[in-house]
């Protein structure tokens, strides 16, 4: 009865899968020339940060969107491992 169960699990995972994936992308890239944002996470080996001391040290940080202070525009906030956060302005129309 179980291996009925296990092979009829198995069966349907297998016919619910998809293979064409193509036209399925959550997002669209957009060029820096049009998104006015020109943002490199730099990051620099001391002797204090490195990647021998600190595990996730060359992993990025990520970036959110919010609208901050409620004027219906949302805010692009990098997150940089080391130096200044910055909101930069929605100025674009994407």
């Amino acid at each position: 009865m179980r291996q009925n169960i296990l092979f009829l699990l198995a069966v349907s995972f297998f016919f619910s899968c998809k293979s064409d994936l193509s036209n399925s992308a959550l997002f669209e890239q957009i060029p820096s020339e049009k998104s006015g944002i020109q943002f490199v996470n730099k990051v620099e080996n001391t002797e204090e940060l490195n990647i021998f001391k600190y595990r996730n040290f060359y992993n990025g940080g990520g970036v959110a969107l919010g609208d901050i202070n409620n004027d219906g525009l949302h805010r692009c906030i990098p997150h940089r491992k080391h130096g200044r956060q910055q909101a930069l302005p929605q100025q674009g129309e994407f």
